[in-house]
């Protein structure tokens, strides 16, 4: 999972400067920009790249980031398939059962937990 995340930045990197690049340097050789105007509007451009590419899904997905963070618990991860957009649920080594999901495509990460039971042993509190 992680080659796969880090090949998703690197496709997303490369693919941004390569295009910010090309632009900066047409800009260049037809004389329309100068150099520090080039440097700066091609930053400009990567950083507007980047930001389009993650909104079009394009590099590293919201899923494979979670599931990335959820991998590197070591906790049992089960997929749940649904009418969401993705819906994970993993148990940690207490046996708590936590579901993260994401119902729409743009819509905020839900982490939820429920079903939890009070212990019938209470800790001896001493003062």
């Amino acid at each position: 999972m992680r080659i796969r995340f880090f090949r998703e930045g690197l496709f997303q990197l490369v693919v941004g400067v390569g295009v910010a690049s090309v632009i900066a340097i047409l800009a260049l050789v037809s004389k329309n920009w100068t150099w520090p105007n080039a440097f700066v509007r091609g930053v400009l451009l990567l950083c507007g790249l980047l930001y389009l590419m993650e909104k079009l899904g394009i590099g590293p997905s919201t899923k494979s980031r979670v599931r990335e963070w959820l991998d590197s618990s070591g906790f049992n991860i089960q997929t749940v398939h649904d009418a969401n957009e993705f819906h994970l649920r993993t148990t940690d080594a207490v046996g708590i059962t936590t579901d993260i999901l994401q119902t729409k495509f743009d819509s905020p990460v839900i982490i939820a937990s429920a079903r939890h039971r009070a212990t019938t042993k209470l800790p001896h509190l001493t003062l």
